[in-house]
């Protein structure tokens, strides 16, 4: 039997995707001193990469595959990662002389360094890969005790946070300058999780459609108001990562995850699966157009910030549009 596709989880992939491109072109504008627009927009996107992975573990975990799936999404991860490295290589060679190593480059990418530093999320996704198999069987234990499972890893999470926060009072640095986010992984763990979980239960699928927006609405003001303040008094840095593991950031991914389950997307499936498709390509491409658009401006009008988002995303839209049309080479942006 063809299991009906779930449109609400492309959409959320869409959604998620502008998130992150909001957060990696506003950030350039924000004062640290002031309560704007463009920095409640820029915390908004604290929800972006969390549910990226919960997209991953909702589809993943309800799945039972081999270790050869595993490594084969593995293998084929850092072949991408390769395979965008080479034009770094050949630009390096052609215009400076010099011979880079491609190897060390695409592991400093997994690493959060170089040209695609963005690839720390493709470097955590190989590591939860590799664990995959096992939490697939835990998931598909009739026994449940994925719940007990993720009840442990939401209290780390929490845990984190508070030690996180505790460490900021007392003078000492965050979580952030000491682990880089591929090795995060009681945070993606639990995300990547929680949308299994998800997927096997029922929470809020008793709270009507109007009520769970509303307090969708209620929760998504109250964590980027608990962002703002607490990151000028504990934290004095506006990084939302810093957030991740925040209980109210918790929950409210739940909820905004639930509430797009419970919603029947009918129109325009063809252009929400096109633009879904397209999303890895978005998030490989979208830091080169900002190095580009920074280059003729200097980012730094909050205001102005928000409307060069959705330039960065257009044109990182269309540049993913070209290339998943060109045969062989769509597959760069596929994973």
């Amino acid at each position: 039997m063809v299991k009906r596709r779930e449109y609400w989880l492309d959409v959320l992939k869409i959604i998620s995707m502008f998130f992150v491109i909001l957060l990696h072109t506003v950030c350039y504008g924000v004062n640290d001193k002031l309560l704007s627009l463009s920095l409640l927009i820029y915390f908004s996107g604290v929800f972006a990469i969390p549910l990226f992975f919960m997209v991953n573990g909702y589809l993943l975990l309800r799945k039972n595959e081999n270790i050869n799936y595993a490594l084969k999404k593995i293998i084929k991860i850092i072949i991408i990662a390769f395979m965008w490295n080479i034009p770094i290589f050949l630009g390096t060679l052609i215009l400076k002389g010099k011979i880079i190593n491609l190897f060390y480059n695409v592991f400093l990418n997994f690493n959060q360094h170089g040209y695609y530093w963005q690839f720390w999320f493709l470097g955590a996704l190989i590591i939860i890969y590799l664990f995959l198999p096992l939490l697939q069987r835990l998931f598909n234990n009739e026994k449940g005790h994925y719940k007990y499972f993720i009840i442990i890893f939401i209290v780390i999470c929490v845990f984190a946070d508070i030690f996180n926060i505790y460490n900021c009072s007392v003078g000492n640095g965050i979580i952030k300058d000491n682990i880089i986010q591929t090795y995060r992984l009681w945070t993606w763990i639990m995300f990547f999780c929680l949308g299994g979980f998800i997927n096997k239960s029922n929470i809020f699928e008793n709270i009507s459609k109007r009520n769970h927006i509303f307090i969708t609405a209620i929760l998504i003001i109250i964590t980027i108001l608990y962002e703002y303040l607490f990151a000028l008094k504990f934290y004095n840095s506006l990084f939302a990562e810093n957030f991740y593991d925040s209980f109210i950031v918790i929950i409210t991914c739940i909820s905004i995850f639930t509430l797009f389950k419970k919603i029947e997307f009918n129109r325009f499936k063809s252009k929400i699966v096109l633009l879904s498709s397209l999303s890895m390509g978005v998030y490989i491409i979208h830091p080169s157009i900002i190095r580009v658009l920074k280059h003729f401006y200097s980012l730094n009008n909050n205001y102005f910030n928000i409307f060069a988002s959705i330039i960065v995303y257009l044109v990182s839209l269309t540049i993913s549009y070209i290339i998943m049309k060109i045969p062989k080479i769509s597959n760069l942006i596929k994973i």
